[in-house]
């Protein structure tokens, strides 16, 4: 049957055994009027609403958990995530670069250096920057702690695209990532698996296979000669990355200072690291990497 609903038809068809157990039992129903009636009309799909874009307004996961819910509710969070990266920080130096897409708009642009920190608990990064004596810049907080986007992308990004060498697009700026603190390479060398530009015995196998034998090695010690023309017997990363690139090996300046790190065996790179390099392909071999 049907009833009518504040005007709107309602079929019955169906009910549970409860139900026909009662009115067989107390009305003296028969069991064959309990039969299920087939329905006449399909069951549409229920419309799904389009998540509107981010207003700008706080967390995009909170504003994406006030549409779906007509009582806001605060979005759940990794507790295990939080747990272990609350408080780790990365922090590096960073620089305008001229890029094709975003030029630099001043050559006073290219002096200016800041401070770039990426927050593991949350993604978020923050960019400061450090006073310069008669820069004739008010020098201040250049970025609030947010997260950033990609370039052409809904992709933030994440610790994993950090490191030294790296170019970030920012709000129509790209800063390269030049120098980075102790507690950062430390860091990025206790997580190799995030960071495979910081496990040193990766980066000697790789240097390992482009050298191909005795004339790649001859070749880079060529190099290293070379970068160093005041005959001083010591070169930094950059120069390391020179030498190497200059053999036809791609080679960034993280994987630099990894390996200076790691053949340096934990002293101080400002003092020890020079006298190392001098020596890079002598200890390539000592350590069982040579080809």
């Amino acid at each position: 049957g049907c009833i009518n609903v504040y005007n709107r038809e309602m079929l019955l068809h169906d009910c549970d055994q409860f139900t026909q157990d009662f009115y067989i039992q107390q009305c003296g129903r028969h069991p064959e009027e309990f039969r299920p009636v087939p329905s006449q009309e399909e069951v549409g799909c229920v419309p799904v609403a389009a998540e509107p874009p981010h207003n700008g307004f706080g967390r995009e996961e909170d504003s994406r958990l006030n549409c779906l819910h007509l009582q806001p509710r605060a979005p759940l969070g990794d507790v295990r995530h939080f747990q272990e990266n609350d408080g780790k920080i990365m922090r590096f130096t960073s620089r305008f670069v001229d890029d094709p897409t975003y030029p630099l708009r001043s050559e006073i642009d290219a002096t200016r250096e800041f401070v770039l920190t990426f927050y593991l608990v949350d993604g978020t990064l923050s960019i400061f920057e450090p006073p310069q004596r008669n820069s004739g810049i008010d020098t201040r907080k250049y970025l609030e702690r947010t997260r950033v986007r990609k370039p052409n992308s809904q992709n933030y990004y994440r610790m994993a695209d950090l490191h030294l060498g790296a170019r970030l697009a920012i709000h129509g700026r790209v800063f390269e990532l030049v120098e980075a603190d102790c507690h950062t390479l430390d860091l990025m060398e206790g997580q190799p698996t995030a960071f495979p530009l910081s496990d040193a015995p990766s980066v000697l196998g790789s240097l390992r296979r482009a050298l191909r034998g005795r004339a790649g090695e001859e070749a880079l010690r060529a190099e290293v000669i070379e970068v160093d023309p005041r005959g001083a017997g010591s070169l930094g990363p950059r120069a390391l990355q020179e030498a190497v690139n200059r053999c036809g090996i791609k080679f960034n300046l993280q994987e630099a200072v990894t390996l200076a790190r790691y053949l340096s065996n934990g002293e101080s790179l400002q003092h020890h690291m020079d006298e190392v390099l001098v020596s890079i392909v002598s200890l390539l071999s000592s350590l069982g990497m040579s080809c």
